[in-house]
């Protein structure tokens, strides 16, 4: 990452999401100094405009899941 990224903005630089993706079970796994911190991330709602609270900010060291 050369600046910071949303999480929508590194999916989307990916490629978006496979046709087989689940949407609703996207985890960020970030480690924290007290072991790993799972962060949810609602991408139908971000997508809507509902909520946009679980677009988060990644940090150096995130790892984005879409199963």
């Amino acid at each position: 990452m050369s600046s910071p990224l949303s999480v929508i903005q590194a999916l989307s630089l990916a490629g978006g999401l496979d046709t087989f993706a689940d949407e609703n079970e996207i985890r960020i796994l970030r480690d924290t100094g007290d072991g790993q911190e799972q962060l949810e991330v609602f991408y139908s709602d971000i997508l809507s405009g509902k909520n946009l609270s679980s677009n988060h900010s990644l940090h150096a060291g995130d790892t984005i899941l879409v199963p």
